[in-house]
């Protein structure tokens, strides 16, 4: 939790966020813990509480079609108007910041998760694995037998000859 009492109460005053924050496992990578390099700073501009910066990462998943583990780096964007009360509950354009503090692991987590691709893949041209043996086909070709067409649609494979 980060007091903000000092930046909502004096119009100019700025407070940065820089270092390391360790996000615990399972919250972003189910195997370990995730080290976020921060770069942000909360300024009061003429009674607006603004939090500005990016934050770095890296991050292991496992590939979408080959279910290879694949670590990926991200430079994120972070940009909030921050306020200690609102007159519309349901307005998504601003963080309620309660008593003046604000968890910024909470909001850095789910920054973080929305930034993440739908779909994580290895490389971009992923080959995958094969139907029938399950071998991964980045690696090279398997030996079995190609799986039969469905009889109704046969006629779909003239579109490729």
């Amino acid at each position: 939790m980060i007091n903000l009492s000092s930046v909502f109460a004096e119009q100019g005053k700025e407070i940065a966020i820089t270092g390391d924050v360790v996000l615990e496992k399972g919250l972003i990578s189910a195997d370990a813990d995730v080290t976020v390099k921060t770069d942000v700073k909360i300024r009061n501009n003429a009674g607006v509480v603004c939090a500005e910066g990016f934050v770095e990462f890296e991050y292991a998943l496992l590939c979408d079609r080959c279910a290879s583990e694949t670590v990926k780096h991200a430079k994120i964007k972070i940009n909030h108007v921050l306020v200690d009360t609102l007159n519309n509950e349901k307005n998504d354009d601003f963080i309620l910041i309660a008593n003046k503090n604000w968890d910024f692991e909470e909001t850095l987590t789910a920054d973080i998760i929305l930034s993440l691709p739908a779909k994580n893949l290895c490389k971009s041209d992923c080959k995958g694995l094969c139907q029938t043996c399950g071998h991964n086909l980045n690696e090279d070709d398997c030996d079995c037998k190609k799986t039969q067409i469905d009889p109704r649609l046969e006629k779909l494979k003239e579109f490729f000859n």
